[in-house]
């Protein structure tokens, strides 16, 4: 098995190219920034004196998801981990009560993990070469 440090493989896709390992991260960007509208939404309709915490967390997720889509290791990372520790919040709001949305916001974070990461290794890759 010869793998050649410009291809790897996820899931049986093929991927060779910085384009299609950032589109695996563009979902996540999208969803992260949703996360922090329907959170700032949520703080204006159900908690309005928390106001401030609901501006904060819309800049806050909108940050981490600009940094995914500049393919940003460490904003991928952090997204996961305030994402596992929210989870209990997110749990209150009537929309992510239903696992089915949170399942997908988790694969979707795996995705752009694998995206991120191996967007960095071909970017290494393709300056070494």
């Amino acid at each position: 098995m010869n793998k050649t440090l410009n291809s790897f493989r996820f899931f049986g896709l093929k991927l060779e190219t910085l384009e299609q390992a950032h589109k695996m991260s563009l979902p996540a960007a999208i969803m992260t920034g949703m996360m922090g509208v329907v959170s700032f939404v949520h703080c204006v309709t159900v908690i309005p004196d928390f106001l401030f915490l609901g501006f904060l967390d819309l800049v806050l997720w909108g940050v981490l998801g600009f940094g995914i889509y500049k393919n940003s290791r460490i904003a991928v990372i952090n997204t996961f981990i305030m994402y596992i520790l929210g989870g209990a919040y997110f749990r209150l709001i009537p929309i992510w009560q239903s696992n089915i949305f949170a399942t997908i916001y988790i694969i979707i974070l795996v995705f752009a993990l694998w995206g991120t990461f191996l967007y960095n290794r071909l970017l290494k890759a393709q300056n070494k070469g």
